[in-house]
């Protein structure tokens, strides 16, 4: 790996070359419980906003601002959208799945979360991509979770033997209808459900559906490419084996389209839309029975519907953060084996040269959760 890592603008065939701004920042959140305060801002560590300017040199982790903790919430997804951080759904600490949507904008001094809008079923271990005002969220992980609301609400059916009648939906759900009205499957018969739905929020207005997957995914990854929505890898169930499948969402039919599988098979991972290509980083499966993080980034071509191998990573992480800045990747966070210890440096892949570089180590022993970037914006 080489340290002497230059980001120089790349070389355009038209005369007018875009102008990087200052604003173009790669951001990290924390998470878990931290008391650790951060000498610079003097807050819990856990509420500190770290951000890397890849336009600076040396590179460098520093504090950016203070945040809300956002406290007993896991297994979240998060992106960036109109200067607003997002952090989509996840698992609270009961173990129940959230429905939530929660922005801050970071273009103000505000610190406090606000909850934007709620997804039509709560989940965790889903997949989000943006593309302009295209948000698509797709499976994911419904869990009711263990409280006393749920072994109160069991036991009430139990003694009143409420009747219920089953119903498959188009959307992909099953609801479970009685004379108060319908119930999801969770909320009665099971503590866990893969989902099979995506949506689409267009414009910020309103949550539409699009065909559900042809099976339920958790931990897989989405990405728009052109317009068009694809996905790849990821579980069946929890703890599931990881999958090589690759779907592209055909708009003429409207419906899901099983392409080439990927080489290897892995869940927890990022698909990244780069030139004509989509790129499968990072990511985990099962070596005789034990979980391992993935050692090679995969390529696909849309063209010739084929995965071939890009390269070998230098540090293979799994659920894993990543930004692509022009031709720059930069991999960051993730966890080692078995998500037993997490890896705090920072790689970067240059996917002109194919050469990787050592970044700096990330400052906080806490858990960066993933990273974002603010919109490519020129003068």
């Amino acid at each position: 790996m080489d340290s002497n890592f230059s980001l120089k603008p790349q070389i355009y065939t038209n005369e007018a070359r875009p102008k990087l701004r200052k604003k173009d920042l790669i951001i990290s959140i924390n998470t878990g419980d931290g008391f650790k305060k951060n000498k610079i801002l003097g807050a819990s560590d856990a509420s500190v906003i770290y951000c890397l300017d890849p336009n600076f040199h040396p590179l460098s982790w520093k504090p950016y601002r203070i945040c809300e903790h956002v406290e007993n919430v896991t297994d979240f997804e998060i992106n960036f959208l109109n200067n607003s951080i997002l952090i989509i759904g996840g698992k609270s600490i009961n173990g129940r799945s959230l429905s939530s949507i929660m922005s801050l904008n970071i273009s103000t001094s505000n610190t406090i979360w606000h909850v934007d809008t709620e997804m039509i079923p709560s989940r965790y271990g889903c997949a989000v991509a943006i593309e302009g005002s295209r948000f698509v969220i797709t499976g994911g992980c419904q869990c009711l979770g263990l409280d006393k609301d749920f072994e109160d609400f069991q036991e009430m059916l139990l003694c009143e033997r409420v009747q219920l009648t089953k119903q498959v939906g188009n959307d992909g759900y099953i609801k479970y209808l009685t004379e108060h009205g319908p119930l999801f499957t969770t909320d009665i018969l099971e503590k866990e459900r893969v989902l099979r739905c995506v949506e689409i929020l267009d414009e910020g207005v309103k949550w539409e559906w699009l065909q559900p997957l042809p099976f339920s995914l958790m931990n897989h990854a989405v990405a728009f490419h052109q317009g068009i929505v694809y996905i790849s890898g990821g579980q069946l169930i929890p703890g599931g084996p990881a999958l090589h499948l690759t779907l592209e969402f055909n708009e003429n039919s409207k419906k899901w389209v099983e392409k080439s599988n990927m080489l290897i098979s892995r869940a927890g991972h990022r698909l990244i839309s780069y030139d004509m290509f989509l790129l499968a980083v990072g990511g985990e499966w099962q070596i005789s029975g034990r979980w391992s993080p993935v050692y090679f980034i995969e390529k696909y071509d849309v063209v010739r519907n084929d995965w071939s191998i890009l390269t070998c990573v230098q540090n293979p992480r799994s659920h894993l953060g990543t930004v692509l800045y022009f031709h720059k990747l930069f991999v960051v966070s993730g966890y080692k084996k078995e998500k037993s210890e997490f890896v705090m440096e920072t790689d970067i892949f240059d996917l002109m040269t194919k050469r990787w570089y050592e970044g700096p180590i990330y400052p906080s022993k806490h858990k960066p959760k993933c990273l974002i970037i603010t919109e490519n914006r020129y003068d």
